[in-house]
This record gives structure tokens, sequence and C-alpha cells, in this order.
């Protein structure tokens, strides 16, 4: 079982064994692109209390996620992701690299907007969208390197992920917890 927590608006498939869990409960459906993306989970659940066995997950991936939570809101998500992670299996997190993103507005080479959108997060109506807490690679490293005893903690490497729309980026900080 692979699980996809916090899967919002970017549903993993679920014919590679993904399990998309979040805690909306809305049927309401939005259009990204050209596709229909309904905001519904195959499990809603709150990501602090999953309802699966101990060593039950081959892997779990928090994407774009821990932003949306405050300081501190997070840590029964990384606990619990280790918790259902089998040994050897790994905690996949992504969030904005505000150091980079930072670096860049600094010079001119993103916008405000750019730069504000992911540092706050694209208010659309919903309070989900707000971004609450902000990390860079070093800081989203050390966080995980906190919340659990992993076997190692780094920087993920960008392989592809079957079955997982990961989106990659110089903005984008992620990291690999292995349990």
């Amino acid at each position: 079982m692979k699980l996809n927590i916090g899967s919002g608006q970017r549903k993993f498939d679920a014919s590679k064994g993904w399990i998309n869990v979040d805690r909306i409960y809305d049927r309401t459906s939005i259009k990204v692109g050209e596709k229909d993306v309904s905001s519904t989970p195959n499990i809603a659940a709150d990501a602090a209390q999953l309802p699966f066995k101990d060593c039950s997950a081959s892997m779990v991936v928090c994407h774009h996620l821990l932003e949306h939570l405050g300081c501190g809101d997070g840590d029964g998500l990384i606990k619990e992701s280790y918790r259902v992670l089998c040994p050897g299996s790994s905690l996949l997190v992504f969030t904005p690299n505000l150091r980079a993103l930072a670096a860049r507005w600094l010079v001119n080479q993103i916008s405000e907007y750019t730069y504000m959108v992911n540092s706050y997060g694209a208010y659309m109506g919903k309070e989900e969208d707000r971004h609450k807490w902000g990390y860079s690679q070093e800081g989203l490293l050390y966080y995980l390197q906190l919340q659990a005893p992993w076997s190692e903690v780094k920087l993920f490497d960008w392989r592809a992920i079957d079955g997982a729309d990961l989106a990659q980026d110089f903005w984008i900080a992620g990291v690999e917890a292995i349990k």
C-alpha cells in the first residue's frame, strides 16, 4: 500500500497501488488544465490519526501538504507516517523552498506575485489553500529528523515514483525520510 496524504487536487494513480487520503469531505469538482479533478479522496481521514495498521505502507508521500499546517501542527502527521511505514520504506515530503524562492525574488528572477503565492498560498476561497508555515530544504531536513527515529533523512533524488504525480522545480524542497 502506498499513501498520498493530503491528496487534495493532486491524486495519485490508484491503479498503481496509491490510496489518496485527505480530510476534505466535500464532493466538489474543479478544472485543472483540461482535466476535471475531484477533491474527494479515496479515504477521508485526519493525517495525525491514520486508519491503517502499523508497518502496512511501502511509501507515504506528503506533496505540498506540510506548509498548509501551522508551526508544530505537522508533528502528528510525520509520527503517523513513521508508524504506518514498513521498515526500509520512505516518507517523501515536498514543500515550497522558501530560501530558493527568496534568493530568486531578491535578484528579480521571479515576480513578487510568484514569491508571495508560494510563501502564503494561492487562496481560492478555502482556508486549506493558505500556507501557514514555511521551510527551506535544510529546515525540512532538520524538522523530519526531530520527529521520528528515521534510519536516514536526505534530500530527495527526484527519481520517478510509479503512479505519483510529483511537481519538480527550483522552488520545491524534496526530502526523503527512510524508516
